[in-house]
């Protein structure tokens, strides 16, 4: 095995560790980083496209869900066999703002559990911004859209 190759290997590990240690993390409030770049999602996007037309299913990819954590870890998993057979591809799943805790400074908390699930499921799944989840939007408030412009 080459050092590019181990390289690679200890990345995604790295990755799995930090997927896992975040699912397992109280509702944490903190950064999440995707792990892996543009292009590495967008191949393993297309990918997952071609794998539906090769079969001759026409793929469809829903631009726009919203996923709250609670939701995802109960049937997150349990919706891939659905995805597979109805033909969906991809879903682009805006998130919704962190817990508001003790310590949490005022305004908009950005929630992270939507990069958590790319980074899981990097295949599968469209990282997007809060937007659509929060009254913010709507009302376009400076604030939410400063946050949002800071976050994307």
């Amino acid at each position: 095995m080459g050092i590019r190759m181990k390289k690679s290997v200890y990345f995604f590990l790295l990755c799995g560790f930090a997927a896992f240690a975040l699912a397992v993390a109280a509702h944490a409030d903190e950064t999440v980083l995707l792990c892996h770049s543009r292009v590495e999602l967008e191949s393993m996007w297309r990918n997952r496209i071609q794998s539906f037309l090769d079969r001759g299913i026409i793929p469809l990819i829903d631009l726009e869900s919203s996923l709250r954590r609670e939701d995802g870890e109960k049937y997150l998993k349990k919706a891939f066999k659905a995805m597979d057979k109805e033909g969906i591809a991809l879903i682009a799943f805006d998130g919704y703002q962190a817990p508001n805790k003790k310590n949490s400074p005022p305004g908009y908390r950005w929630g992270y559990y939507i990069h958590e699930v790319v980074n899981t499921y990097p295949g599968r799944f469209i990282v997007a911004t809060n937007g659509g989840t929060n009254k913010n939007w709507f009302e376009q408030k400076s604030s939410f859209i400063e946050e949002t412009e800071l976050q994307v």
